[in-house]
């Protein structure tokens, strides 16, 4: 039976721990991380641009919500389809 010594082990993705900015260290800036519009997007924004306070989404939220409708449908009908093929009719 062949013996495996550790210093023979490959460690895959162990240089991401080791220099000083580490991923793991990027993983916990969990403060500097923001969602939403930006300063300089909300104070652009015009009176029409509002409702209750809050910036209404701009067009390409709409075009990915739009999109995620488009793949929703068409995978409904492609399972559709292919269910069709599976049964007898």
């Amino acid at each position: 039976m062949a013996n495996i010594t550790l210093s023979q082990l490959n460690n895959a993705g162990a240089e991401l721990f080791q220099d000083s900015e580490s991923f793991l260290n990027e993983l916990k800036d969990v403060d500097a991380i923001v969602g939403g519009s930006s300063d300089s997007a909300s104070a652009s924004a015009s009176a029409s641009d509002t409702y209750y306070g809050y910036h209404v989404s701009d067009i390409s939220s709409l075009t990915k919500l739009a999109e995620a409708f488009v793949m929703t449908y068409s995978i409904g009908h492609v399972t559709f389809l292919a269910k069709s093929f599976s049964y007898k009719y």
